[in-house]
């Protein structure tokens, strides 16, 4: 049940209150269009070490590793809402954000810490479907 989303509709910036910002779509908006989504969360090293100024990312992913969703918490750059939904827009998927040339420290930080989470949590998906594909191959056979 997969349906085309209109990306250029989607992408856009919904601030909300204490720094909060949501681009593209939410987690149960993805999970409505889309079955499997995958999320993932990070913070910058400075978030871990001190509240003030801290910045904590959370993307919505598809299984292809496509952006199609960003949480913001606690902003300090008004530039930055504008970067993700670029990288909406785009269709970029996360082995496209370290290549991304960004001005934002924090966010090439944000970037390199999110492809180091999917990199890890990718092989599991790939050995997960494999599993699935020969038992019901098993299945068709026996």
């Amino acid at each position: 049940r997969h349906q085309t989303i209109q990306y250029s509709q989607n992408a856009y910036t919904l601030p909300l209150l204490g720094g909060f910002h949501r681009i593209g779509l939410t987690e149960a908006q993805a999970q409505r269009e889309y079955s499997k989504i995958q999320t993932l969360t990070t913070a910058t090293e400075y978030a871990r070490l001190s509240e003030s100024n801290a910045l904590y990312c959370k993307l919505v992913l598809l299984q292809s590793g496509t952006i199609i969703g960003i949480h913001l918490l606690g902003l300090s750059h008004s530039d930055i809402p504008s970067i993700f939904e670029h990288i909406i827009q785009k269709r970029l998927t996360i082995h496209d954000l370290p290549q991304q040339a960004i001005a934002v420290p924090i966010l090439q930080q944000l970037f390199e810490d999110s492809h180091r989470q999917w990199i890890q949590i990718e092989p599991s998906q790939n050995r997960d479907r494999l599993e699935k594909y020969f038992r019901a191959k098993r299945k068709q056979f026996s």
